[in-house]
């Protein structure tokens, strides 16, 4: 499915409430069920948000995990 579209638009997450809420108190949490989705240990890489620099290092590579399995072009982004 090349070139998929975002289902959400830029302030979509505000749709959700509850996940809002959780995403802004535990992103650990996020960031872990985010890393299931794509077959990675949840537990590690919800620990690995907690720590400096790691967390952007692993959350840039389990966003790239996520672009590659729903298959979103580069040039698509959420209007």
């Amino acid at each position: 499915m090349p070139g998929a579209e975002f289902q959400n638009s830029l302030f979509g997450c505000f749709n959700n409430c509850g996940v809002c809420i959780i995403t802004y108190i535990a992103p650990c949490y996020t960031q872990g069920r985010i890393a299931q989705t794509v077959d990675e240990d949840c537990l590690v890489c919800g620990l690995l948000q907690l720590v400096p620099i790691a967390n952007f290092i692993f959350g840039a590579q389990i966003r790239a995990k996520v672009r590659q399995l729903e298959a979103f072009d580069e040039k698509s982004r959420p209007t």
